[in-house]
C-alpha cells in the first residue's frame, strides 16, 4: 500500500458529491470488467482510469482507484513469490504510478514512487532511468523546480547530464536562456559530458527560435562547436521559426512562454548562409544543400533558388531534385498551382506523388473537388494517393459538405482495403476513425470487417471513441465490444462511459473535460505559462 497522503482538501460540497456519483455510476461496468481481470491487469487499468479522472478534477476519486491499484498490485507481487519458475519482481507498475503522478502536477509522490525501484544494473537502469523520465516529465510540464529536486536523488553521472539537459530545454521554453545556460554548464563529471552539452546546446536553440527569441538562439547557436554543425542548426532554426507547432512533438502536455513578437524564420536563413559561405568548399555545398531544403519547406522559395544555384556544377546536383520538390510542394500550399503542376511534370515518381497531393489538397480547400479528384487519382503512388483522397474528404467536412465526405470516405476505403501489400492497418484505422466523426457507422464497419482476415487485423478503438465523440453511444458501445483484448475492452469503456458524462456535464464542459477522449486544450499555469496540447503531426509552417 502507498504511504498515507496527508489530506488537505476542504470538505466536499454537495454538488461535488452528486458529481462524484455520476462518475461512479458513468464507470460502473468498465470497473466492473477490470475488477474480474488478472491482479497485474487490473493495477495498470486502475491507473490509468486515475490519470482521466484526475484530468476531469475529480482527484478524490482518482486517488481512491490508485490506492486499490496498489493493494492489487501488493497482491499479485505476493502471488509471484509462490511461483517456483518466476520470482523476479516487477517494477512495470511503479514506473506507470511515478509518472500518473507526475503528470499530476504531485512531485513529491512521484519521486518518492520512483524511489522504490531498485538501484541501476546490467540489466536494468533502475530507479535512475525512472527518476531522469520524471525530471523530463516535470520539465516539459513547466515544474523546472520539481526537475531540479530530482538531482538531489541521482547517483549516476549520465543520469545527471540527461535530467540537467531537461531542465536546460525548460529554461528555454520558459523564456530563461541564462538559466539555461547555466544548467549546461553544470553538465560534466562524465566522458559524454562534452557530446551532451553539444546536444543540449541545439535543443535549446531550437526552442528559443521556436519561442520567437532570436537573439537568444544565435548566441544558443554560437556555443555549437564546430563550422559545419553550426551552420547547419541556423538551417534548422529557420524551420523552427516558421513551425506552427514545435516538431516532432509529442503526445504530452507542453508548457512554453510565448513571445509577442517573433523573430522571422529568414533571420536565420541569412546567418546560415553567411555561416555557410565561411566554411571550407569540401563541407560547403552540403551546408548549402541543407539551407536549399530549409527555405523550401517554410516557404522562402527566394533563398530556395539561390541555393540551387549556388549547387550548379557541383556533386550535389542530382540532389537538388529534393529542393525542387520542397519548392513545388511550397508553391502548391500557397495556392500557385499552375507553377507546382509545372514543376511535378519533370520529377520522379516519389516526388511527384507528394507534390501532386499537396495540389490536390490546395484544389479540395479552394473548393473544386473534381479537379482535386482528377488531381488525386493521377497520383502515382497508391499510398500517397489514398493520402490525397483523406484530405479532399477532410476539405468537404471542413467546408459543412458531410454528405460529400462520407462518399469520399467509403470510394478511399474500397481503394485502400484490398491492396494489403501497401496499405497498413494503421490507415484503414484511421479511415475508419474519420468515418466515426461523421457518424457513418456501416462505413467504419464495412471498412474494418473488409481486413478481418488480415493476418493484421485493424483496431476498433479509434473508432469507437471517434462515435462515442460524435454522440452515437450505440455504435460505440458495439465497436468496444471488439476490442482486441479484455485491457482494451474495459479501458474502452471507460473511456467511452467518460465521454458520454462529459457531454450531458455542464461542469466538466466549462472545466474543458474530454472524458480521455481528446485532451487537446489551452490553460494557463499559476506562472502564467501557457500549456499546449498538440498531438504527432508532419510540421507546418506559419507565423
Amino acid at each position: 500500500m502507498p504511504e498515507s497522503r496527508p489530506n488537505h482538501r476542504a470538505p466536499a460540497s454537495t454538488g461535488d458529491n452528486r458529481h462524484r456519483r455520476s462518475i461512479e455510476k458513468a464507470l460502473a461496468p468498465a470497473l466492473a470488467l477490470t475488477r474480474s481481470l488478472p491482479l497485474w491487469n487490473a493495477s495498470h487499468l486502475l491507473v490509468r482510469f486515475s490519470e482521466i479522472l484526475r484530468a476531469l478534477g475529480e482527484s478524490a476519486l482518482a486517488d481512491s482507484l490508485i490506492d486499490e491499484a496498489f493493494a492489487d498490485h501488493a497482491a499479485y507481487e505476493r502471488a509471484r513469490e509462490r511461483m517456483p519458475l518466476d520470482t523476479s519482481p516487477d517494477h512495470a507498475f511503479e514506473w506507470s504510478v511515478a509518472h500518473a503522478f507526475a503528470r499530476a502536477g504531485r512531485a513529491e509522490e512521484a519521486i518518492r514512487v520512483a524511489l522504490r525501484l531498485p538501484p541501476p544494473s546490467a540489466d536494468s537502469g533502475g530507479r535512475e532511468t525512472a527518476l531522469t523520465s520524471l525530471a523530463q516529465t516535470f520539465a516539459w510540464m513547466g515544474d523546472i523546480g520539481a526537475a531540479r529536486g530530482v538531482l538531489l536523488h541521482l547517483r549516476t553521472p549520465l543520469a545527471r547530464l540527461d535530467t540537467l539537459w531537461a531542465i536546460a530545454e525548460g529554461y528555454a521554453r520558459a523564456g530563461t536562456p541564462k538559466q539555461a545556460a547555466a544548467a549546461i554548464g553544470r553538465m560534466r563529471g562524465s566522458g559524454l559530458a562534452p557530446v551532451q552539452r553539444q546536444a543540449a546546446w541545439k535543443s535549446v536553440a531550437e526552442w528559443l527560435a521556436f519561442r520567437g527569441d532570436g537573439a537568444a538562439a544565435l548566441r544558443a547557436a554560437r556555443a555549437v562547436r564546430g563550422g559545419e554543425e553550426r551552420t547547419l542548426l541556423l538551417a534548422s532554426l529557420a524551420e523552427w521559426a516558421a513551425a506552427k507547432w514545435p516538431l516532432l512533438l509529442r503526445d504530452e502536455p507542453l508548457a512554453i512562454k510565448p513571445r509577442a513578437r517573433r523573430t522571422k524564420a529568414t533571420t536565420y536563413l541569412a546567418a546560415a548562409v553567411a555561416a555557410a559561405r565561411r566554411l571550407a568548399p569540401e563541407v560547403r555545398d552540403n551546408a548549402f544543400f541543407q539551407i536549399g531544403l530549409a527555405a523550401a519547406r517554410i516557404g522562402a522559395l527566394a533563398a530556395a533558388h539561390e541555393m540551387l544555384a549556388q549547387l550548379t556544377g557541383t556533386k550535389w546536383l542530382r540532389r537538388r531534385v529534393e529542393i525542387r520538390g520542397e519548392v513545388a510542394r511550397a508553391e502548391a500550399r500557397a495556392g500557385r498551382i499552375a507553377k507546382s503542376q509545372a514543376l511535378a511534370r519533370r520529377m520522379a515518381r516519389p516526388w511527384r506523388a507528394a507534390v501532386l497531393a499537396d495540389i490536390a489538397a490546395a484544389q479540395a480547400v479552394a473548393g473544386d473537388e473534381s479537379l482535386a479528384l482528377a488531381t488525386a487519382v493521377s497520383i502515382p503512388l497508391l499510398s500517397t494517393q489514398i493520402e490525397a483522397l483523406r484530405a479532399i474528404a477532410s476539405a468537404a467536412t471542413a467546408q459543412g459538405r458531410t454528405a460529400a465526405a462520407r462518399r469520399q470516405l467509403r470510394a478511399v476505403a474500397k481503394i485502400a482495403i484490398p491492396d494489403r501489400a501497401r496499405i497498413r492497418s494503421e490507415v484503414i484505422e484511421a479511415l475508419a476513425a474519420e468515418q466515426g466523426q461523421l457518424d457513418d457507422f456501416c462505413g467504419a464497419a464495412r471498412t474494418l470487417l473488409g481486413r478481418r482476415d488480415y493476418p493484421h487485423v485493424p483496431s476498433f478503438d479509434a473508432a469507437a471513441l471517434a462515435f462515442a465523440r460524435a454522440g452515437n453511444d450505440k455504435a460505440a458501445l458495439l465497436l468496444a465490444g471488439r476490442a482486441r483484448s479484455a485491457d482494451d475492452r474495459a479501458e474502452l469503456l471507460a473511456r467511452i462511459a467518460l465521454i458520454q458524462h462529459v457531454r450531458s456535464c455542464a461542469r466538466c464542459r466549462r472545466q474543458g473535460g474530454t472524458g480521455g477522449g481528446d485532451r487537446r486544450r489551452a490553460r494557463r499555469s499559476p506562472t502564467g505559462i501557457e500549456r499546449r496540447v498538440a498531438h504527432r503531426r508532419f510540421a507546418e509552417y506559419g507565423t
